[in-house]
C-alpha cells in the first residue's frame, strides 16, 4: 500500500469513527433539549428525525447533482457542512433552529458516507471491500465510544458541538481544507472518471439520433 494510500486509509478510517461518534451523541443530549427548550421527550425526539432526514438527503445527493467538475468536491463540500452544521448546533436559540441545524450536519455525514464507501470500494482495488469494512467498523466504535467518552469528560450539553466543529475541520492550509481531504477529492476526482465516470462518459458521448 502506497503512502498516498495509507493516508487516505487513515483519514477514511478517523472520519468514519468521528461522524459515528457525534451521531451517537444525540440520545444522551435528549434531557438538554427538554431543559433548555422547554420541550417534551416526543418533541426532543424530532432532532433523531430531522439527522435521518439529512444522512438520507446527504446520501442521495451524489447521484442525483450530476454538475461537471463537481465530483472533486463532493467531500470538501460534505466537510463544511459537518462544520456550519455543528456550529449551528452550539449556538441554535430556538428548537427549530436546533433541528435545520442537525438537517444540514446530517447532510454532510450523508455525502462523506456514501462518497467514502464507493471510494474505498473502487479506489482499493481487490482490496477495496475489505477497507470499505474497515471504515463502517470504525463508525461503530465511535458510536460506543462517543457517549461515554462525553458521560465521562462532562455534563452532557449542546455545547459539545462546538469541541466536533473545531474537529470538523482544522485550520486551512493553501487551499483552504485538511491535507488529507484535498489528497482525497484528488483521488475521487480521477476515480470518477473511470469506475465513476460510466454515466457522465455515456451523457458526453450521447447523441441526438437522425430525424426519422
Amino acid at each position: 500500500m502506497s503512502p498516498a494510500d495509507r493516508l487516505i486509509g487513515t483519514g477514511g478510517v478517523l472520519t468514519f469513527a468521528f461522524i459515528g461518534a457525534v451521531q451517537a451523541l444525540y440520545g444522551p443530549l435528549v434531557p438538554s433539549f427538554q431543559r433548555n427548550f422547554a420541550i417534551d421527550a416526543g418533541t426532543a425526539g424530532l432532532v433523531f428525525t430531522a439527522h435521518g432526514s439529512g444522512s438520507l438527503c446527504g446520501i442521495l445527493a451524489p447521484s442525483i447533482v450530476r454538475v461537471n467538475g463537481l465530483a472533486s468536491h463532493w467531500l470538501a463540500l460534505a466537510t463544511a457542512l459537518l462544520f456550519i452544521g455543528a456550529t449551528a448546533l452550539s449556538l441554535a436559540p430556538t428548537w427549530p433552529g436546533l433541528l435545520a441545524a442537525a438537517f444540514v450536519f446530517a447532510l454532510g455525514f450523508g455525502i462523506h458516507v456514501v462518497r467514502l464507501n464507493a471510494l474505498f470500494v473502487a479506489g482499493f482495488g481487490r482490496r477495496g471491500m475489505a477497507m470499505s469494512q474497515l471504515i463502517n467498523a470504525a463508525f461503530s466504535v465511535g458510536t460506543i465510544l462517543g457517549p461515554v467518552v462525553l458521560g465521562v469528560t462532562a455534563d452532557p450539553s449542546p455545547h459539545v458541538f462546538r469541541t466536533i466543529a473545531v474537529l470538523a475541520v482544522r485550520p486551512p492550509r493553501d487551499a483552504g481544507v485538511p491535507r488529507w481531504t484535498r489528497r482525497l477529492c484528488g483521488r475521487m476526482a480521477s476515480l470518477d472518471e473511470t469506475e465513476f465516470g460510466e454515466f457522465s462518459e455515456k451523457r458526453r458521448g450521447w447523441r441526438a439520433p437522425p430525424p426519422v
